[in-house]
């Protein structure tokens, strides 16, 4: 662990300083843990941890064999075990406001605001009780046929892909309660950007309330039409941008305080722009807008229609955590455990991008185009005293068409449909 210590201090951020063996105990004591000294203390065992998730969130016996033996599978277990969850969530509350310091400084900056990126993911877990109990399995699965999946909503940097905040609920959790719970983290003035889940008007009151902005695709359901009938309509800014006069509903949703709705306003003035862009999948669409930024001089209908392409940006931070660290399918049998995994994951991708950022602030590249798994090999093999060396920049590559489609096939055995101890074995057949 101290290789890896002293690999990261060598970025000028100085993500490493979360790592230190006084800070960690620091944090679990604010917690309330108490501890006896012994040979994996709270310290040693988030170093550990952060071993094993550098790994790829590899096996437990792996990690004996990274550390040569130093501890049994079984004291490390226990160890981690002992660790408290609020102790970790405490170092990522740290590294929090690390993060909202470089995005504040970030030259990235669009028009002055922050950016945050906002979507919901799931993960997997093993098949126990307890995280059966606590999060659910999808409606399609029959009991004892599918795994406990976890819905999770995360915000992004738009510019350096660092994860500021995230949120784990069961799966029947709906979206837009989870988003607006992560809202309470981001500072008036910023910008929030998402898909057309959140191109509602409870959506966008709840970001004018914080002093947010929203830039979301059109919901759905919402009937949005451009002309001099628009009912509505308060001014025309172009041929299709305007501004028009959104009522509240009149139903309250189900996943909302009452309370809370009656407080939003009766009305909100919403920017509704429409373009035709190609998406990541090379296909050529009309897209409608809704925001918050009325101001058509400061936000041009053109970069705001920008902007909201950027979004797709997100798809790519989450792909990293779950296929790159393996965030997709957890290891834990426990819902603490399912949780502190989450976190050590979280807080070990948030300074490998503190590792591209440095490493594209000294190739003058775009933070973007440095290959994250290039930035997280160094920071698991660097030597004592081996400098940041030049990372691998990937091509720029805007407007290329990668469809969501799988090469590789996979052995065609069917789905299981029933549980394993719900079959009849060959002798009971008889």
């Amino acid at each position: 662990m101290a290789r890896i210590h002293s690999a990261l201090r060598r970025v000028r951020e100085d993500p490493a300083r979360l790592l230190r063996a006084q800070d960690i105990r620091a944090a679990c004591a604010a917690s309330g843990h108490v501890w006896r000294e012994r040979a994996l203390d709270p310290a040693s065992t988030v170093q550990a941890m952060v071993v094993q998730t550098l790994h790829g969130n590899t096996a437990i016996a792996d990690v004996v064999r990274l550390h040569h033996g130093a501890f049994t599978a079984s004291a490390f277990c226990q160890a981690r075990a002992r660790v408290p969850l609020e102790g970790l969530l405490h170092l990522f509350h740290r590294q929090n406001r690390l993060v909202q310091q470089v995005a504040g400084a970030s030259p990235g900056r669009w028009r002055g605001h922050r950016v945050w990126l906002v979507d919901c993911t799931g993960f997997s877990m093993p098949d126990s009780a307890p995280l059966h109990r606590h999060f659910g399995q999808s409606s399609t699965q029959q009991p004892g046929c599918g795994f406990p999946v976890s819905r999770t909503a995360a915000l992004f940097d738009r510019r350096t892909g660092l994860l500021l905040d995230f949120l784990p609920a069961p799966l029947d959790t709906g979206e837009p309660i989870l988003s607006t719970l992560l809202q309470a983290t981001l500072r008036p003035g910023d910008i929030v950007v998402g898909d057309s889940l959140y191109g509602t008007f409870v959506q966008l009151a709840l970001c004018r309330q914080r002093g947010l902005h929203g830039v979301f695709e059109a919901h759905a359901q919402r009937d949005i039409r451009f002309g001099t009938r628009r009912e509505g309509r308060v001014a025309a800014l172009g041929a299709l941008d305007q501004i028009v006069e959104w009522h509240r509903p009149a139903v309250c949703p189900a996943w909302m305080d009452p309370r809370q709705f009656e407080a939003l306003p009766l009305t909100l003035r919403v920017r509704e722009i429409r373009r035709r862009v190609k998406d990541p999948e090379g296909r050529r669409r009309s897209v409608t807008l809704v925001t918050t930024l009325l101001d058509h001089h400061g936000y041009p209908a053109h970069e705001v229609a920008e902007l909201h392409r950027d979004r797709w940006r997100v798809e790519t931070y989450i792909r990293t955590l779950k296929h790159t660290l393996n965030l997709n399918v957890l290891r834990c049998r426990t819902v603490a455990g399912v949780l502190k995994e989450l976190v050590m994951i979280a807080l070990v991708y948030n300074m490998v991008r503190l590792v591209m950022l440095e490493a594209a602030r000294r190739q003058r590249v775009d933070p973007g185009r440095i290959s994250f798994i290039d930035a997280l090999r160094w920071w698991r093999y660097a030597l004592p005293g081996e400098p940041l060396p030049r990372l691998i920049v990937n091509p720029a590559r805007p407007g290329r068409h990668e469809p969501r489609v799988k090469k590789r096939r996979h052995t065609a055995y069917p789905f299981m449909h029933r549980p394993r101890l719900a079959r009849r074995t060959p002798s009971a057949a008889h």
